[in-house]
């Protein structure tokens, strides 16, 4: 029987991390797959691709700090190891990573330290370095925000539902993902992602990477540098900017489909 789940843990920390968990109608062979959203989004931006996926088990968590997970410990280590759990207490051992933006990074960290259980990797928008522009300037300025925000008041945070923002444009989207964190939590993500390192030559697994030409967030012949040095990666560029997972086209969605069946 096909079951979608809402489900939550309590991580190594004591952090509640929350993620929906699907079952296909009938037991198959297929890998499962992991969806990881970006900095400042939540579970909800994978909701028009998870019908594309209705024949695998696939789990699809808020990472720490985002959506109705709480607000702990933020780090990459610590959401590496909150995933670690998850699929631990969901007895899943082989895994294919769909991640976008931050949710790439996450991916890519989580593959260097589970080489054996990850299968695939498909990532949208990887931001790290060395692919990101301005390093330093915004490193300074979310290091002086960080601690603007440990002295400005904490606001509720909002839960975002992006599968309802589809009609929203990539100009006003922001406004809506800064909505879902506190202050200091959005200058926190800012700094580890312009801090933590991606090195594509560490991938031995099949990957696709995705870009949007006209991503201006990245250094793009750094990626495509990296990316087509390596047997083992399938590189994309596609028409628009940083990849925003509500509202990838479909035929897009399709083609991921593709490269995971193969």
């Amino acid at each position: 029987m096909k079951k979608t789940e809402r489900k939550t843990i309590i991580s190594f920390d004591g952090t509640k991390i929350v993620y929906t968990i699907h079952f296909p109608k009938e037991k198959n062979k297929k890998i499962p797959v992991l969806f990881l959203h970006g900095a400042w989004g939540n579970k909800s931006v994978w909701a028009r691709w998870l019908s594309f996926f209705e024949d695998h088990v696939w789990v699809a968590p808020d990472l720490r700090g985002h959506g109705e997970s709480e607000r702990k410990n933020l780090s990459i280590e610590n959401t590496i190891k909150d995933l670690d759990l998850i699929l631990q207490k969901e007895k899943i051992d082989e895994i294919v990573i769909l991640g976008n933006s931050y949710g790439a990074l996450i991916a890519h960290h989580f593959y260097n330290k589970n080489k054996s259980k990850v299968k695939k990797l498909v990532l949208f928008s990887i931001s790290a370095n060395p692919f990101l522009r301005c390093v330093y300037l915004i490193r300074f300025i979310s290091t002086l925000g960080m601690a603007l925000g440990r002295i400005l008041p904490s606001r509720k945070k909002v839960l975002i539902d992006y599968a309802t923002l589809q009609h929203v444009s990539v100009s006003r989207i922001w406004w809506y993902d800064l909505k879902g964190l506190r202050f200091y939590d959005v200058m926190k993500i800012v700094n580890m992602i312009f801090t933590e390192q991606a090195d594509l030559k560490t991938i031995y697994v099949p990957t696709l990477i995705i870009e949007g030409k006209h991503d201006v967030f990245l250094k793009m012949k750094t990626i495509e540098k990296q990316a087509k040095n390596n047997k083992n990666i399938v590189f994309k560029k596609i028409e628009g900017i940083h990849r925003l997972m509500y509202k990838e086209k479909l035929e897009v969605i399709k083609k991921v489909r593709s490269f995971i069946e193969k």
